[in-house]
Order: C-alpha cells, then structure tokens, then sequence
C-alpha cells in the first residue's frame, strides 16, 4: 500500500480540491484509493442537521467502484481541532489518530487530507502533520498552496517545516483568478531555488494546467 499526504500552508486554500483530483485521477488507472480524513471541523452532522464534509464531497465527484472514504473524527465548531473537540466535551489524542489510521483496511492507495495547514496541532502536546507523517511512514507529501502573491515565503516556510527525506512536492491552486505575470515568477523563483513543484490547478479548473507528480508513473 502506497500513503500520500495532503496538507498545505493554511485552512480553505483547496486541499479538497487537490485530493478529489488525485484520487479519481488513481481511480482512472483503476486503483483501489481510500481517502482518509483524520481530523475536521465546522461540519454539522446531527441528525437533524447534516452537511457534507470534505470525504463527501470528494466521494460525490468520484467513482464508487474504485474510491471509498470516511471521517475519523468530526466536530462542528469551526475552529482549530483541539479547540473544537475540547467544545463538545473530547480530547483528541494524538496516538489515537494514528492508531485509529492504521487500523484501517489495507489498500492500493491510502490519501490521508490534513486538517488546516501541516503545523495545525491535534492534540494538546502541539504535535501536528510533520510528526504525523513521521508516524504513519508516508510514501509521498503533497503540499498545497494558494497560488498568489506571497506563495514563495509561504512554499519556503512549509517545506522547511517538514522533516527531511521525504518524497515531497508543491501543488499551487488558483482560488481566484490569477495574474499570469505572477503565477510565472511564482514558478520561476522556486524552480531557481530548485523547489519541487508537482501540478497547478488554475481557478475552477478540474484539470491541472500541469502535473508532475511521480506518484502517478506508479
């Protein structure tokens, strides 16, 4: 089984968006893909009152043959995980998350989507996605960031973040529409820095404008 990571420099930058594409993209190659979300918030699943996650709206988009999914854990405050579970009376626990992933069926490919950005804590200690990835031994890390101005320091800091020796690359994401001189430089600084960057998806594109991730010539 193969373990991609998706995480990125902040909440609502389209980590979703990216993790839908990569799973129906392995599910294409038919590919038996489970998409994992560990850990979400602002999501109200009462009986009265239930709206769509992240996993449903990936689910909704894909073909059921090939990609399953499930929420491991779900709070309705919209607010960082810790602070959100303590609200309802819980306590996440960091060991758990990672018992609660590796007691998961096996399969072709495991997505595992973070909650906010890699250094968001889940739990009370402050340990976050970078020992996360450390823990579950993942195969590959995709890091997702709003493609604007401010991407470079914002690329740079996050991949500094993460632990060396993994196999990792930057996926950029047009939120709106983007100047096509500033998306250039973005590319063109980082690639001088010698920065890995894997795809772009322009804004409200379901196709990226380009994709490099190796994880598919597997």
């Amino acid at each position: 089984m193969k373990t991609i990571f998706i995480t990125g420099h902040d909440t609502g930058i389209g980590k979703t968006w990216i993790t839908g594409y990569i799973a129906r993209k392995l599910s294409l190659e038919k590919k038996q893909v489970q998409v994992i979300k560990a850990v979400e918030t602002g999501v109200k699943r009462s009986t009265a009152t239930t709206e769509e996650g992240d996993i449903e709206c990936i689910l909704k988009d894909s073909n059921r043959e090939y990609v399953s999914g499930l929420t491991l854990n779900s709070f309705s405050a919209p607010l960082a995980p810790v602070s959100a579970a303590e609200l309802e009376g819980k306590k996440l626990i960091f060991e758990n998350i990672i018992n609660e992933i590796n007691r998961l069926p096996q399969t072709q490919w495991r997505l595992i989507e973070a909650a906010g950005g890699v250094a968001v804590p889940l739990d009370m200690e402050g340990k976050d996605g970078r020992e996360l990835v450390v823990e579950l031994k993942v195969d590959y890390i995709v890091i997702v960031v709003e493609n604007r101005l401010g991407a470079i320091n914002q690329s740079r800091l996050v991949l500094s973040y993460i632990p060396k020796g993994f196999n990792l690359g930057l996926w950029f994401n047009d939120l709106k529409p983007r100047d096509p001189l500033a998306t250039g430089s973005n590319f063109k600084e980082l690639r001088l820095l010698k920065q890995p960057i894997w795809g772009h998806h322009g804004f409200n594109q379901l196709e990226p404008d380009f994709c490099y991730a190796p994880f598919f010539n597997e």
